[in-house]
């Protein structure tokens, strides 16, 4: 969470706008279904962030024709969208295509993604966001921002209620001691609301074969202050037969994180869980 934040501030660096100059490209897979998602819509978003229209029947050879003609640098934004695909051409083509377009001298992709179901074949640097170094956040907004775990997406939240709302320092760790993840919902999309970017990884293909179990586990996970011991997963959850592989998916999907044998979740994700 936060890695759309990060993406674009990655395209606007000095560095990488000198060298890649106008061939930058964001291309978002945000608001499509993973249930339904195709290779062509998959290739036709490709496409349309480029500025160039699909013609004929190999859009990979003409986007690729596109990217072999300069040094590009390109962000898939929501890759779980496709990487959880559901449809049985797009679980096979999708990473074929992005495999060959990696391949591709000059090309840079860069996919952010709260799975970790990257295409084969493709040698990915993965990078997890962690939290905000101290020396990062903003002094006045420290103790809000320790609260908040110093999570990326919610501290940039926070920062856009308190702007909006001409809220001081004090006001601010007041409506967040009074109402948690509501001051976290201030607006609509992943990028304003905790909500609505819960409800991406929660409504994941992975996360919904899970059925009530996983909501059970994700809840209990939350309920935990220290979160709960791997070891003994299965001895206190002795009705739930598949918990090892309910916690992996929940982990890859980055709505729990391991540390030092035990399962645990953000503050901001915690208070959500307890708020819903």
């Amino acid at each position: 969470m936060g890695k759309s934040s990060i993406a674009k501030a990655i395209l606007n660096e000095p560095l990488i706008t000198e060298k890649f100059a106008d061939q930058c490209f964001f291309v978002t897979y945000d608001g499509v279904d993973p249930s339904t998602i195709t290779f062509e819509t998959f290739m036709t978003r490709f496409a349309g962030a480029l500025g160039i229209e699909i013609a004929g029947a190999d859009p990979v050879r003409q986007i690729s024709t596109f990217l072999r003609s300069a040094s590009t640098l390109v962000v898939l934004d929501n890759a779980e969208t496709f990487e959880e695909a559901s449809s049985s051409s797009a679980l096979g083509a999708i990473p074929q295509a992005i495999a060959e377009m990696a391949d591709i001298p000059g090309v840079i992709l860069v996919l952010t993604s709260r799975s970790r179901r990257n295409a084969p074949n493709v040698q990915w640097i993965t990078k997890d966001i962690p939290p905000l170094d101290l020396s990062s956040a903003q002094a006045v907004f420290f103790r809000i921002y320790q609260h908040a775990n110093f999570h990326p997406l919610s501290i940039n939240i926070l920062a856009n209620a308190a702007q909006q709302n001409s809220w001081s320092p004090a006001t601010l760790l007041k409506r967040w001691n009074d109402q948690h993840s509501k001051v976290l919902d201030g607006g609509k999309g992943k990028l304003q609301s905790l909500s609505d970017t819960m409800q991406l990884s929660l409504s994941s293909p992975s996360v919904q074969d899970l059925g009530e179990d996983g909501h059970r586990v994700l809840a209990i996970i939350a309920f935990l202050p220290q979160g709960l011991n791997e070891d003994l997963a299965s001895d206190l959850l002795t009705s739930l037969s598949q918990v090892d592989t309910i916690c992996d998916v929940l982990c890859m999907q980055s709505l729990v994180y391991r540390q030092d044998n035990f399962l645990k979740v953000l503050t901001p994700i915690r208070h959500y869980v307890q708020d819903s």
